[in-house]
């Protein structure tokens, strides 16, 4: 990368990372700060392994998208979740073992696009107990550089984002 665009993206993408780690201080993030082990509602069991068929997902709006894009990664994390055996709160507002709230930002030029993600999962009482965080490469844009996220990046990031939701619940873990 030369030239204006290049610059811009030297100076763009350390101030997007720095966003995303002062996003990430609520303090008391090593496990060992962590709340109990929580369990499935209705049950007293801790979630394990076994839990990846009885836990829920709720997935709270996402920062930083524009709508139309939200609602494309929203059906495609839907669709991944079904595949895998997820269980997905569909509702607002809705009861759900976890609540999950995503972070996005997109930095481009003509030749290249990446999008970064996170995503922290919350209990119950609000307390974070898990972070997934990536980047997925995309195509160049000249403009909005929403627009050069392709349907088939927002479906990668859809499967590595409920392949690690579903990792971290047969993990133990939780």
């Amino acid at each position: 990368m030369t030239g204006w665009t290049g610059r811009m993206v030297r100076i763009v993408a350390p101030l997007v990372a720095a966003a995303f780690v002062a996003a990430g201080c609520s303090g008391g993030d090593a496990v060992s700060d962590l709340a109990p082990t929580p369990t499935v509602a209705g049950t007293t069991a801790p979630i394990g392994p076994s839990a990846v068929g009885t836990a829920s997902f709720a997935f709270e709006p996402f920062t930083g998208v524009p709508g139309n894009a939200a609602d494309e990664l929203t059906r495609r994390i839907a669709d991944a979740a079904g595949r895998e055996g997820l269980n997905l709160v569909r509702r607002v507002g809705a009861p759900a073992t976890f609540r999950v709230k995503g972070y996005l930002t997109v930095v481009g030029n003509p030749t290249a696009t990446t999008l970064s993600y996170i995503y922290d999962v919350y209990d119950a009482s609000g307390r974070r107990l898990h972070r997934i965080a990536g980047q997925e490469p995309s195509g160049g844009t000249s403009g909005d550089p929403w627009s050069g996220i392709t349907d088939e990046t927002l479906e990668v990031v859809a499967e590595r984002t409920v392949a690690a939701l579903k990792a971290w619940l047969a993990s133990g873990s939780v």
